[in-house]
This record gives C-alpha cells, structure tokens and sequence, in this order.
C-alpha cells in the first residue's frame, strides 16, 4: 500500500455529461478513494445548480445560468476562495489554502469545437483588466 506524504492532495475530474447516476457514481468514489478535491464538468443540474452532491462536500460553482463546471472539496482542511474575477458558468477558479501552503485550481467546460486557446486568452484577459483596476484604484 503506498502512503502519501501529508502535502499531497488526492484529486479526480469527471465529466458527466448530466445524468443523475454519474453523480451519484462519483460520490461513492470519492467517499471510499477518500478524493478531496474533484473537478467535474456538466453536472446533474436541477433548478440552475448541480445535485446529487453530498451535504458535508463544499460545491464551488459561478452564474446564474446553469452551471457547466465546478468543483468539489471534501476536505475541511483544505480553504477555498472562489475567484470570481475569472469564474462564469463555464470556469471555476478556487484559491486554496493547506496550512502555510497555497495553490490554484481550476475546472472548465470547453466544447469539443472550441478552441482552448480563447478560454485561456479570455481569463488572461480578465486577470489583466482585474490588475489594472486595482493598480488605478478602481
């Protein structure tokens, strides 16, 4: 049996494509693979937000519309900050704070005929804009 060092952060990403069994799949998988943070892409959705997620999971998602990606954090010492600045129903940006540590992660919904290369333009463009406020006193 391998052991993971204390700083190692188990992690899946899932696409599920919307049907509710993929969600509850995936919530038996996390809970016995013991996965802390999972990153999913077009979820069961119910009245504009996704379902089937376990109530002690903490859910990240942005938009009002539905939401095509999120993020799943099962570990309660592991602090999220949801980045709004270049989250929208299709990104999730998390801040995450692990003891003196701290790292980004991301999951995004691109449509197979979509090129990768404007999403990333699209944040990088919104971090930029978000610099530039902040330097101005926006």
């Amino acid at each position: 049996m391998a052991t993971r060092h204390k700083s190692q952060i188990k992690c899946n990403q899932v696409n599920f494509q919307h049907p509710r069994a993929a969600t509850d799949n995936l919530m038996q998988i996390m809970s016995t693979e013991n996965i802390e943070i999972s990153f999913f892409q077009e979820p069961y959705i119910y009245q504009n937000r996704p379902k089937g997620i376990s109530t002690g999971y903490r859910t990240y998602t942005r938009g009002e519309r539905k939401s095509r990606a999120a993020i799943i954090i099962t570990n309660d010492t592991l602090d999220a900050i949801l980045v709004t600045h270049y989250s929208d129903n299709d990104t999730v940006l998390l801040e995450i704070h692990k003891g003196s540590n701290t790292f980004y992660a991301a999951s995004a919904c691109v449509e197979y005929n979509e090129l990768i290369d404007i999403k990333l333009q699209t944040i990088e463009q919104n971090r930029i804009h978000q610099k530039y406020e902040a330097h101005n006193g926006y």
